[in-house]
């Protein structure tokens, strides 16, 4: 791993080092770099546009960037961007849709004159164990399971988020957001099922898991739309919520052997071996070739499942 760290941060480290004051945590360390598990370069942590702009970032970040003409007509009423206004921005330089949207949503905050501290770059890991996490967990509680995703707050407080791609484009998308008007992002469901679990209300009763999948369905474009919230939930320790979500994606994809993994998944992981293996088997049923069921039930791969 290769850590490039600004001459002011590391003189911060010098000066406090003897300091009575907390330890600083590990990722106050910015522009951190590794290596994807296919040997790619890419950033992970708290980062800066200037480390996009240099290599190997530059060729995809600088042709975007310069390709993309901003609709200045939708966001002139907030140039520049609002003081009060923040924007967090979860990516993966490792992802074709950050290196997409990432530098055109750059250019369309060139264009609202926004000032760095509005801001904040977050680079999400792609290694196995790490997957879509920052070291400094800005990610954490924030249902961040698609990339890129704009968190977009005023006075700290979240008004919404563009997850993936905007709905319209960038700038009405945006715009949407700043006046507070309805908005609903793509991977809606996802959207609806974070917005309750803040709520606190993170179980649903079999009816409303029901309802909830006939209401939604049309919605997801395939069974990972919700199944990679769930994992995300589940990475955190969150499997009231991920068993939720591993519900109502069973009940979209009843042919599906993922969704029947998955809540194996959750069930082992909270101790519900019964269960666990309930799901793992019907996974096989639908993909008897299955590893990580096969794997948990004791199956050897020239074993086959005896129904």
């Amino acid at each position: 791993m290769k850590t490039l760290l600004p001459g002011c941060v590391a003189g911060l480290f010098l000066l406090t080092a003897c300091a009575p004051k907390p330890r600083l945590p590990v990722y106050a360390a910015i522009n951190q770099e590794g290596i994807t598990s296919v040997g790619s370069p890419m950033l992970f942590g708290r980062c800066t546009r200037s480390a996009l702009e240099r290599n190997p970032y530059r060729t995809w970040f600088e042709t975007a960037h310069q390709a993309y003409s901003v609709d200045t007509a939708a966001l002139a009423a907030f140039r520049p961007l609002p003081p009060d206004v923040e924007i967090a921005v979860f990516f993966g330089t490792w992802c074709g849709d950050s290196r997409r949207e990432v530098p055109r949503l750059v250019k369309v905050l060139d264009f609202l004159k926004a000032q760095p501290a509005q801001v904040q770059f977050i680079a999400l890991d792609s290694r196995y164990g790490r997957y879509k996490q920052s070291p400094g967990q800005e990610q954490r509680g924030l249902g961040i399971f698609r990339q890129p995703t704009f968190v977009v707050r005023r006075q700290g407080e979240e008004i919404g988020r563009i997850v993936q791609h905007p709905v319209e484009t960038l700038e009405k998308d945006l715009a949407r957001l700043l006046t507070g008007t309805a908005y609903e992002p793509a991977f809606g469901a996802s959207w609806k099922l974070y917005q309750r679990f803040k709520r606190g209300q993170t179980t649903m009763t079999e009816a409303e898991v029901a309802r909830f999948a006939s209401e939604n369905r049309s919605t997801l474009s395939n069974i990972y739309a919700l199944d990679g919230f769930g994992f995300v939930l589940a990475s955190e320790g969150r499997y009231a919520e991920a068993l939720t979500v591993y519900r109502i994606n069973a009940l979209c994809f009843p042919n599906d052997a993922i969704a029947f993994n998955s809540l194996g998944d959750v069930y082992r992981q909270t101790g519900r071996s019964r269960l666990a293996t309930a799901n793992y088997r019907k996974a096989l049923a639908l993909d008897p070739d299955m590893e990580n069921p096969r794997k948990w039930l004791g199956l050897k791969n020239d074993v086959a499942l005896v129904r």
